[in-house]
């Protein structure tokens, strides 16, 4: 069974709706690739296409991946999995980040004859140093769950961090626990505490999935609140607020 139709779908359409509002913010003439995310939006998917190829044929990453979604869902034109590959592949080997997340979870799929787990890390190491907190995420919990790759705590940390620095609440929270438990780290209470202090009190909007993490985080917070004493849960409280100041850099 393949789930290549239903990779980068949200991230494309994310991609089409900020190029429409760059242009909209913009007096200069809009180049092919944004006038094909223009005719994607109103329904023209033949003429996207016919816009797009000419730029993803010289070259340009982001017409390419275009192509590659468009071909790999079949929305609008025939499915051709063959063709969507090929754009896929060739936007990821000129190291476009949400071409080498897609590429990297088809090869990271054991259902799929595109598996290959070694692949896969090597291109979300390549998509989380260029400081893609998505990459870095994933990475952190392959090596945490170690299903694809072989465990390594140290790793794990090493990724959740970056991602945590990125202000990414989700990595936040996995530090928290990383240092709760003893993870790859020494553990220490008072570092957990800190990453869920900041975890908890992260802005989530309407992200339901963010406000549970960050609820989640509230309730960790005071369990540990009650592992330490008054002067622990102040020196807390004081990494807590100089992690903040610093921009979440060099927080541990």
């Amino acid at each position: 069974m393949s789930r290549v139709g239903s990779f980068g779908r949200s991230v494309f359409i994310g991609l089409i709706i900020f190029g429409l509002l760059a242009l909209a913010t913009k007096s200069a003439k809009a180049g092919p690739v944004e006038e094909g995310d223009r005719a994607y939006l109103q329904g023209r998917i033949e003429a996207a296409i016919q816009l797009w190829t000419p730029p993803a044929t010289q070259g340009s990453a982001e017409a390419q991946y275009r192509l590659s979604q468009v071909y790999l869902s079949g929305n609008g034109v025939a499915r051709h999995l063959e063709l969507g590959l090929k754009w896929l592949s060739l936007a990821a080997e000129r190291h476009y980040p949400p071409a080498l997340i897609d590429l990297a979870d088809l090869k990271l799929d054991p259902r799929n004859v595109m598996y290959q787990p070694d692949e896969a890390v090597a291109l979300l190491r390549d998509a989380a140093g260029q400081g893609i907190v998505q990459a870095q995420r994933q990475l952190g919990q392959l090596y945490r769950e170690g299903k694809a790759v072989s465990q390594d705590f140290t790793e794990s940390l090493h990724f959740y961090r970056m991602g945590a620095q990125r202000g990414d609440l989700e990595s936040q929270y996995v530090l928290g626990e990383l240092y709760r438990y003893g993870y790859g780290v020494e553990q220490s209470n008072i570092k957990a505490l800190m990453w869920m202090s900041l975890a908890a009190s992260a802005i989530t909007g309407n992200n339901t999935h963010l406000k549970k993490i960050a609820h989640d985080a509230a309730i960790a917070r005071s369990q540990l609140s009650r592992l330490v004493g008054p002067s622990e849960r102040a020196e807390a409280d004081d990494l807590a607020s100089r992690c903040w100041q610093n921009k979440l850099v060099a927080c541990d």
